[in-house]
């Protein structure tokens, strides 16, 4: 869990157990997804459901707390129905807005001794003393680098002899509201929610390598209703944003410039979109395009018309991703990171070239690897938060059970169901 026990000042937190099935859940703009991993480590696929989001006509999810629940459970009867088993227990992203990455700085002093996991808990606490917390749940508590007696920094400082401590901590939260809606959204669906990570997190978890995540590199989950951005450096998550720039907006663009529907657009994008258009003379394509009456009729469009307006749709999205590419490597205190993309958007023909294009950096696809080498459909782009929730729970089981207790999400007061079905609304009405 890190660079060693007391890291998250979770000695005391009790341990999912991880013999049995859980689940892993990922609510977002497009599809809801749910993994079951399974085996001593939950590294193990056993299960995996996917249902799409219901749109309107202008492809803006349907904004139903039932239908999202019912999508949840639908989701996880599949899984359930494959693995051959019940869930004990589930995983949940949050990748919506207000998710925020901060660091803050603390010192702690006490009488020259060597220090044990109280002085170095005593430090961590001095520095959350330090963050606001109304209205916000503490997805992670990440120290990520100490120092003792102003000394250089270490990942362990126990049993080092000193007066002071300080820690560099990384501080990942989200509105209270937002995290009380998705888990109420989950406990509707008929399960209760063990921890919330947030999906950038969950999906560096799920695509790098740890060589990548102990030399620094930038992950871009690329999703339906947004972009997450997350960067690590020295195995641990430093840097985490989302903006409402997904996917979605390719296909409404497309939609608009071609004179179809969403739906259609979206197949058209999936089966004929670029994110570099290939340029004049590739041909002409047949399209279903709205007729005065407002029905579907056969169309024709040129390739590189088409192409262009899913290439310049795109351009625009990786635009606005790249300040927070820039923030998230001055994160890091390195420069020229490789960026990883996945999340379903990252498919897109010419995705992992625009991205090297627009910063100038090396670029992979990525796969939820472990996962992945089971040969499943679990193994794309879409899934790797879901996979990485997985990752998450069987690799650093101490901190997915303290996140749980830090954030406290074993009760939803029943007084709060309308603040959550709004929050929630607006989560669908805003990604």
């Amino acid at each position: 869990m890190g660079a060693f026990d007391a890291r998250l000042g979770s000695k005391s937190a009790t341990e999912p157990t991880l013999d049995r099935f859980i689940a892993a859940f990922d609510l977002g703009c497009g599809k809801t997804a749910c993994l079951i991993g399974a085996g001593a480590n939950s590294s193990v696929l056993a299960g995996a459901g996917w249902v799409g989001v219901r749109r309107g006509p202008d492809g803006a999810p349907a904004d139903d707390f039932t239908a999202a629940a019912n999508a949840a459970r639908a989701a996880l009867d599949q899984a359930e129905r494959i693995a051959g088993g019940q869930a004990i227990a589930a995983l949940a992203a949050y990748g919506g807005p207000g998710l925020k990455s901060r660091r803050f700085k603390a010192r702690h002093t006490f009488s020259p001794r060597p220090i044990a996991t109280r002085e170095v808990s005593a430090c961590v606490r001095a520095a959350l003393a330090l963050a606001p917390v109304e209205n916000e749940r503490h997805l992670h508590v990440l120290p990520l680098s100490y120092q003792v007696d102003d000394g250089a920094p270490v990942l362990d400082p126990r049993w080092v002899n000193g007066s002071s401590l300080s820690v560099d901590l990384c501080l990942i939260s989200a509105p209270e509201d937002s995290i009380a809606a998705l888990c109420a959204c989950l406990e509707e669906a008929g399960v209760s929610v063990q921890a919330v990570a947030a999906a950038p997190y969950a999906a560096g978890m799920g695509v790098l390598t740890e060589l990548e995540r102990q030399t620094g590199a930038i992950v871009l989950d690329w999703g339906a209703g947004s972009a997450g951005i997350g960067a690590f450096m020295g195995g641990e998550l430093c840097f985490a944003a989302t903006v409402s720039a997904g996917s979605a907006g390719v296909t409404r663009a497309m939609a608009q410039a071609l004179n179809t529907s969403f739906a259609a657009a979206d197949r058209i994008k999936i089966q004929h979109g670029r994110a570099i258009s290939t340029g004049p003379g590739a041909g002409i394509l047949e399209i279903p395009v709205l007729n005065a009456d407002g029905r579907l009729e056969l169309g024709a469009v040129l390739r590189a018309t088409l192409e262009g307006v899913s290439a310049a749709a795109c351009a625009r999205m990786m635009q606005r991703v790249a300040p927070l590419i820039a923030q998230a490597e001055a994160a890091t205190g390195a420069f020229g990171l490789p960026v990883i993309v996945t999340g379903g958007g990252a498919q897109i023909e010419g995705f992992v070239d625009l991205a090297r294009a627009t910063f100038a950096r090396p670029c992979r696809l990525g796969l939820p690897a472990t996962i992945a080498e089971s040969g499943s459909a679990a193994g794309a782009p879409a899934l790797a938060v879901a996979a990485g929730l997985i990752q998450w729970a069987a690799n650093r089981p101490s901190e997915a059970a303290f996140a749980a207790e830090a954030s406290g999400l074993n009760a939803i007061p029943s007084q709060l169901r309308a603040r959550i079905r709004s929050a929630l609304s607006w989560l669908w009405d805003n990604f």
